[in-house]
């Protein structure tokens, strides 16, 4: 449970670091997907929504702190 988070925030962080533009966002189709299919295989449930939810939000969140930091490199080097 725990690690699934972990993988959509480091998915999130790399895709915003590594992705301009729009394509970073791309990463949160991830846990849209995988929610999609266990609702598919499980049914949806207020407990897969609330996950869903949080997965999104961690996401979210990595994307932004990718691309800070990829900001913050790109002044540095620019600056050396």
């Amino acid at each position: 449970m725990i690690l699934g988070f972990i993988l959509f925030m480091l998915l999130g962080f790399g895709c915003g670091f590594a992705l301009r533009g729009a394509g970073a966002w791309l990463a949160l189709l991830v846990p849209v997907i995988f929610a999609a299919l266990t609702a598919f295989v499980s049914g949806a449930t207020t407990q897969l929504l609330i996950r869903l939810a949080i997965a999104l939000a961690l996401t979210a969140v990595s994307i932004l702190a990718g691309r800070l930091l990829d900001r913050v490199l790109e002044r540095r080097g620019a600056e050396v």
